[in-house]
């Protein structure tokens, strides 16, 4: 081990971010609500934290295995997209996927329910991370697989059903 390097800045920032926001409402519990993504009936266009709000809830959790879930992903997957595809297009990506998941939220999502996590931006890391050794014209089946896997989960039952969950 000679010296450690800083492989991925924008994939470890948001970490770090995530962590960060993760430790003050432990210390301080309830601030993920100055975060998360509020349900549209909730939402006022007056008030400047709603359009924050539209980022700011990619990096809030709702607790430490929801962080862990999310940090596991995004840093296993994270690097390489960010190696691929460029920091600054990573964050594009990242803010792309932050703003359009909340607004998906707010017209579609529960009517009480607020929207905290980075499970919109790991997912893309991840058909991004799947997408590497796609060549023109070719669809790789790990590609595939991943978004059906992600987008539907079966839920194990007396009959065997399949959910499809809001994940964008």
């Amino acid at each position: 081990l000679r010296r450690i390097v800083v492989d991925a800045p924008v994939v470890l920032g948001f970490a770090f971010v995530c962590c960060a926001v993760f430790f003050v409402n432990v210390v301080a519990p309830g601030t993920n609500v100055f975060v998360a993504c509020p349900p549209f009936r909730m939402a006022s266009p007056l008030n400047p934290l709603t359009y924050l709000r539209l980022l700011t809830h990619t990096v809030g959790h709702t607790g430490y295995d929801h962080l862990k879930g999310n940090m596991v992903n995004l840093l296993l997957v994270g690097p390489a997209s960010e190696k691929e595809f460029g920091s600054m297009n990573l964050l594009k990506i990242m803010f792309y996927v932050a703003v359009s998941s909340a607004v998906a939220h707010m017209a579609l999502g529960p009517a009480n329910g607020y929207q905290l996590g980075a499970s919109g931006v790991v997912f893309a890391l991840i058909l991004l991370n799947s997408l590497l050794s796609a060549h023109s014209g070719v669809v790789p089946l790990t590609f595939l697989l991943t978004a059906g896997l992600w987008v539907l989960r079966v839920q194990p039952g007396p009959a065997w059903s399949v959910v499809a969950e809001t994940r964008l």
